[in-house]
């Protein structure tokens, strides 16, 4: 009996762990666990003098989408996005949802130029997405904006508001 309780408290805690994880729509890692993870990945790079990047991504006119197809298309969206992304990332890549339509991706001993290819071949798999949503067929782009930690970064925040400005400055470039 003991050891059947010890089972069901431990897939329980677990469960609650993903929970308090994990975004429930996209099944991706949360802003607090993205955080949580990045100061520390961001701690350990300064530690063993490794690069790594930040990936932020923003779906372009996801709002426009939203407005004129609803939520419940904005959500296939979303996990469709998410789903495609997905594929594309290696074990040890932290990839979260960290606001509406904006995710993020941690690189762990990934160089700038390195994070820039792996971008562009997201990038160029959104552009090709086709999402079947009731009687259409949604295109979605995404603007993404690039930064890592060998550009005088002394904390991760610094590295986040880095991408965001880089983000910014696509999607003042056109978007995609």
């Amino acid at each position: 009996e003991k050891k059947e309780s010890e089972t069901a408290l431990k897939l329980m805690s677990d469960k609650l762990k993903e929970i308090v994880d994990k975004d429930y729509l996209t099944g991706l890692y949360n802003r607090r666990y993205f955080y949580k993870k990045a100061n520390s990945e961001f701690n350990r790079s300064k530690r063993t003098k490794q690069h790594f990047s930040l990936l932020m991504f923003d779906l372009d006119k996801f709002k426009m989408l939203n407005d004129s197809y609803g939520h419940a298309a904005g959500d296939a969206v979303l996990q469709e996005f998410s789903n495609n992304i997905r594929p594309l990332l290696r074990q040890y890549d932290i990839f979260a949802r960290i606001g509406g339509e904006e995710f993020a991706l941690l690189l762990p001993a990934t160089k700038k130029h390195e994070a820039y290819i792996i971008s562009e071949r997201m990038r160029e798999v959104i552009s090709r997405l086709v999402i079947p949503f009731e009687n259409n067929s949604l295109k979605v782009t995404t603007s993404i904006g690039l930064a890592d930690n060998y550009e005088g970064i002394t904390e991760f925040e610094q590295m986040m508001r880095l991408a965001d400005k880089n983000l910014y400055q696509a999607k003042l470039n056109g978007r995609n």
